[in-house]
């Protein structure tokens, strides 16, 4: 920081690289960044506050971009990159089941795999976003006639536990969901019902740590498969098509 002289013509960027994109992280300097930079008087300084939700798991780049003016002319560019690690707490399997032309249903397992959590966490939301299109809506147990409501002090204790997503080192939990044409894209376009190979979207989850950290994770997209795909048991690791049975199959690893 000079005592003496003023940082012209300053922007700031910042930019996140994760393993299959770039993302701009948007700030409150951008409008001046684009009017061609702020004017800092001497021993003043700006700052700002970035940032993105972590959805992927694997080496991510933070690269900070600063420029200024230089007394003779011109400006100079000074860049920092910063490296650091994201894990995966879940691993993730989907099984899709396709029910006729304009609907599927979308199974999401999610097991802790304690590579991040040695005490559990319990998963706070679990939401399906669907392609562009598309419904998607999830399917829940349906209470029978003697079943007591979660809302009632009568509720016992052991089924509030079940019902609050708690996943323990180990253990797993299921959630499945429909996904059907929205009417009013089968109303305004002429193709009807989803095909084989349309993307139906992707499952996303946030879960907490024991002091409230919170984490956010999105499966991989999620292929609507034929009527009758083939499951290939030597390639757990892709969505699989072809002819011997109902099911599509995708494990997405720990990360």
């Amino acid at each position: 920081v000079s005592k003496t002289l003023p940082v012209t013509q300053l922007t700031v960027t910042a930019q996140l690289q994760t393993p299959s994109q770039r993302w701009h992280l948007a700030s409150r300097l951008d409008p001046s960044n684009a009017a061609g930079g702020v004017q800092v008087p001497p021993e003043s300084g700006v700052d700002t506050i970035v940032s993105h939700a972590l959805e992927e798991a694997g080496q991510h780049i933070l690269r900070v971009e600063v420029g200024y003016g230089l007394s003779e002319g011109g400006t100079k560019i000074q860049r920092k990159f910063y490296r650091f690690q994201v894990s995966n707490p879940l691993v993730i399997s989907e099984l899709t089941y396709r029910t006729g032309d304009s609907s599927c249903f979308v199974s999401i397992s999610l097991e802790n795999n304690e590579q991040e959590s040695k005490q559990g966490f319990s998963v706070s939301s679990a939401e399906f976003e669907a392609a562009p299109g598309l419904v998607a809506e999830r399917v829940l147990e349906s209470p029978t006639s003697n079943t007591t409501p979660l809302t009632s002090p009568n509720a016992r204790g052991l089924k509030l536990y079940d019902n609050c997503g708690r996943l323990e080192p180990g253990s797993s939990r299921r959630y499945i969901f429909k996904i059907t044409q929205s009417a009013s894209s089968s109303s305004s376009t002429s193709t009807k019902g989803i095909a084989a190979g349309d993307e139906l979207g992707k499952a996303v989850f946030t879960w907490r740590k024991a002091c409230g950290e919170l984490g956010r994770m999105a499966s991989s997209p999620v292929i609507c498969p034929m009527v009758q795909p083939y499951l290939d048991p030597n390639n757990p690791e892709a969505t699989m098509r072809g002819g011997g049975s109902d099911f599509v199959v995708h494990v997405q690893g720990s990360g």
